[in-house]
């Protein structure tokens, strides 16, 4: 197991809660006037978006809502919130929705702040972090799927390419996980959702690194339990016992946690999917993940059979650690 160091200040606010409880969170934080956004009409029909902002405005907290946030969320469409936020001098960013809108929250938090932001999502990104930081953000989630509302990766839409960027200034300071909010997902989400955070188990899992023998069983239990939840889930969307655990599993899948002592993860699926399908042909993300994912394993399972049980063999050395230069795979 590497040395490794594990900081996550989101604050989780898991269950069935009460709008009110997102405004005094809020208030908690010190926010004053908040920028929120959304995606698409999901959150307005359902009434959700409307209880927050009655919840906010009987806080006394002034805000201005801003929608329309893709699937593939969009530089340009993030840029105009960015003006939103910054003409109504906005001091907190609250995302509704799901990963999606959580990462146009978070590149918008920094661009409110930095007016070289996208330097840190193209010749800085996983360099140094932005000079002046982000804005504060806030996460309701509706889709447990990417699991941006705890960690600290953003991925954003330029063209026909992803950018993306890391570090805790753009981890969200809290995350409110109410199984109810996903009552109303289309199965075909529920279907991204399962497919999206089976790979981020996967990804932590294929790696060559020795003694992770904790981890390796968390996540070979992670995996059986999304195997045994997600049909459920799907059978009966509107059951809270099954979402409740859909939910916390997507969260745990991608907060970090679960990669830490491994000194390489396989994101080669997710960088194939973020530049050949969701990138150029704008497909859900989980969907492009659900195509790839099969192909690579059967791929990688012809070049390194014994990959990644060589660390449980004590088998780990150097040579296993090479990438495959087309993929960027870990063999």
């Amino acid at each position: 197991m590497k040395n490794f160091e594990y900081f996550n200040h989101c604050e989780i606010v898991f269950g069935k809660r009460d709008e009110v409880e997102i405004a005094k969170k809020l208030k908690g934080f010190g926010a004053k006037n908040v920028f929120v956004l959304y995606g698409k009409s999901s959150v307005v029909k359902s009434g959700l978006l409307g209880r927050i902002t009655d919840a906010l405005t009987s806080a006394g907290i002034k805000h201005v809502a801003y929608g329309g946030v893709s699937a593939n969320p969009l530089k340009e469409h993030a840029d105009e919130g960015v003006t939103i936020a910054k003409k109504n001098k906005s001091d907190f960013i609250l995302a509704v929705g799901g990963g999606s809108v959580i990462d146009a929250a978070k590149y918008i938090a920094v661009a409110c702040v930095n007016d070289d932001a996208w330097d840190y999502f193209t010749i800085k990104a996983f360099i140094e972090e932005p000079k002046n930081g982000a804005l504060p953000i806030g996460a309701v989630l509706t889709l447990p799927a990417a699991g941006s509302e705890t960690s600290n990766a953003c991925v954003i839409k330029y063209g026909d390419t992803k950018f993306s960027t890391k570090g805790n200034f753009i981890r969200p300071r809290f995350a409110f996980i109410n199984p109810e909010y996903c009552y109303t997902l289309p199965k075909s989400q529920i279907g991204y959702g399962a497919s999206d955070i089976f790979a981020h188990l996967l990804e932590r899992y294929f790696c060559p690194q020795e003694n992770v023998v904790g981890a390796d069983r968390i996540l070979e239990g992670a995996m059986r339990a999304m195997l045994e939840i997600a049909p459920k889930t799907f059978a009966d969307n509107t059951n809270y016992d099954y979402w409740a655990e859909f939910c916390w599993l997507g969260t745990m899948a991608h907060n970090g946690m679960l990669c830490m002592g491994r000194e390489v993860q396989d994101w080669g699926t997710h960088r194939i999917e973020n530049k050949l399908l969701s990138g150029e042909l704008d497909i859900a993300h989980g969907e492009g993940l659900a195509i790839l994912f099969p192909a690579w394993m059967k791929l990688v399972a012809k070049r390194r059979p014994q990959n990644p049980a060589v660390h449980r063999q004590g088998h780990g050395n150097q040579e296993h650690r090479k990438r495959d230069r087309r993929t960027g795979a870990v063999l």
